[in-house]
């Protein structure tokens, strides 16, 4: 193995108390919630702390499907944004913009699919739920819209193909609200919709990273 492109070292103690700067902010933001957390009188800490199916004694698959449509937008979040920060580090601003937009979009996504906004959290604070989807549809739709240039030159396939899927689950939920025959005509293709999200923003993040990083190495060197 050729080791004469390898630049990272071994970081001295100095360097690496140096570097736990992030650790510190990540931290000090975690402490503050668990202080919210531990004095707050409102929620037993069960409540909080432990997952579903421990408080309600049911199976330990409980739920799963749902955590896994949870999955898929951390992925495509996680992943986008990655793509994004690589994309900007060598020039590609239009690129990158895309990507950081997508992994944004993403972010909302996972957290109304984590705290289901949409279903619980709006009609509770008197948010009906058809608003709060029509909220969600509108931005993804103002996005698209916005990236269209960018789409088009990346696998809009697979992009159409979760649109299409989630369209479909949101159509259910709205003609048969709340009946069993919706719960997999409804969930099914939502997370069927998700995944194919997460597939589009890995293999375009990846095949833009892979173009960004090509681009660069090949580029001349400014004198």
């Amino acid at each position: 193995m050729d080791n004469t492109q390898e630049r990272r070292h071994r970081r001295g103690l100095n360097e690496q108390l140096a570097a736990i700067g992030p650790l510190v902010v990540v931290w000090a933001f975690g402490m503050g919630v668990l202080w919210v957390a531990a004095n707050q009188r409102r929620v037993p800490l069960d409540y909080i702390f432990l997952d579903p199916a421990t408080l309600s004694g049911r199976p330990w698959y409980t739920g799963i499907l749902h955590e896994a449509g949870v999955f898929f937008w951390s992925v495509a979040a996680v992943t986008a944004l990655g793509g994004a920060w690589v994309s900007h580090l060598t020039g590609r601003i239009a690129a990158s913009r895309f990507l950081a937009t997508g992994g944004l979009l993403s972010m909302m996504l996972f957290g109304d699919e984590l705290l289901e906004v949409h279903a619980r959290l709006a009609p509770a604070v008197g948010i009906p739920k058809s608003v709060a989807i029509l909220t969600i549809v509108a931005v993804s739709a103002i996005w698209a819209l916005a990236s269209l240039r960018q789409i088009t030159r990346t696998r809009w396939l697979v992009l159409a193909s979760s649109l299409t899927a989630l369209a479909i689950s949101v159509l259910v939920d709205h003609i048969r609200p709340g009946t069993s025959l919706s719960v997999l005509a409804e969930d099914a293709p939502k997370l069927l919709g998700e995944a194919a999200w997460a597939t589009y923003f890995v293999t375009t993040a990846a095949d833009i990273v892979r173009s960004a990083v090509t681009g660069s190495a090949t580029a001349t060197p400014l004198p």
